[in-house]
């Protein structure tokens, strides 16, 4: 065998469609007559071996197969009971669910009702909201201890603070009474007078002396008027009160008028100008103090 011839035998061969499924029918074929020939070598009397079906089989053949349907018939009509009694029950539930939300929502409604007509009839209630007054939205309240500044551990300039001298009245230390500060800047510019006269061997001379009692005493009128400009308008008495101090003690009860020509408020009862009988009916009533509104309205009505 040449090059060529093997070749030629080996090159494949493509097959169409038909030419495949005749080739398939015919290999199918020829394994089903084989299978015959190994099953009639191995069974030579098949009449004797597999006897032809008599009517008692058919029918008893036919009789499983009705009951299997039956049964099978019965196992669907069950499913679908249970089915449709899920349904039923799914059903109920969101009937009773709705009912419930819609009864939740009608009582909701009447309790709206209710409240609009209380409302409406009785009036409703406002939360009353704080009222800060101006004396009490600047105050300032520091709670801080000089013990817990740990900043003399770490740095040696705070062991030693400087302390300011004013001497002769040159200006004043922010977050010091002044009242003070000037009674130390006083009491700096005496000693050190003192201390340049001891110094320089000269004695003080009376018309000096006479000066620096009257700069003492002036010093102590300004200190003593200062103080009483700065007291709270509960320890002055009526004819001491200012503007300023008026203004605050309106504030602090929340008082306020509108017009003009509006007497002033009364602090107690013995600033009312009411007379001695109604003052001891007031007293055997029980009132000690005023309220706000006796303290603007009193004065009022006695001026009209």
């Amino acid at each position: 065998m040449n090059r060529d011839e093997f070749g030629e035998k080996k090159k494949p061969v493509f097959l169409s469609k038909a030419e495949r499924e005749q080739l398939a029918l015919k290999r199918r074929q020829e394994e089903f007559e084989q299978q015959k020939r190994r099953s009639e070598q191995s069974n030579p009397n098949p009449s004797s071996s597999n006897p032809p079906p008599s009517a008692d089989d058919s029918s008893r053949h036919h009789r499983s197969d009705r009951d299997r349907r039956d049964r099978d018939r019965e196992r669907d009509r069950e499913r679908d009971s249970e089915r449709r009694n899920r349904d039923r029950e799914r059903e109920e539930e969101h009937k009773a669910r709705e009912k419930a939300r819609l009864e939740k929502l009608a009582e909701r409604e009447r309790e709206k009702e209710l409240e609009a007509i209380k409302e409406q009839y009785l009036g409703s209630k406002k939360p009353k909201k704080r009222v800060i007054k101006p004396s009490e939205k600047f105050r300032f309240s520091f709670d801080w201890e000089n013990t817990k500044d740990t900043s003399r551990d770490t740095n040696i300039l705070y062991q030693n603070p400087h302390e300011a001298r004013l001497l002769f009245g040159r200006g004043f230390g922010a977050g010091m009474d002044r009242r003070e500060q000037k009674k130390l800047a006083a009491k700096n510019e005496k000693e050190l007078r003192d201390e340049i006269r001891k110094k320089d061997g000269i004695e003080e001379r009376p018309e000096e002396a006479a000066a620096q009692r009257l700069k003492d005493e002036a010093a102590e009128m300004y200190d003593t008027f200062d103080m009483r400009v700065d007291r709270h308008w509960s320890e002055k008495k009526f004819e001491e009160m200012t503007e300023r101090d008026w203004r605050i003690f309106r504030e602090d009860f929340n008082i306020s008028y509108k017009g003009s020509r509006i007497p002033r408020p009364m602090r107690s009862w013995v600033e009312s100008k009411l007379s001695s009988e109604l003052l001891k009916a007031v007293d055997r009533a029980g009132y000690k103090t005023p309220s706000p509104i006796q303290m603007a309205a009193i004065p009022l009505g006695l001026q009209q």
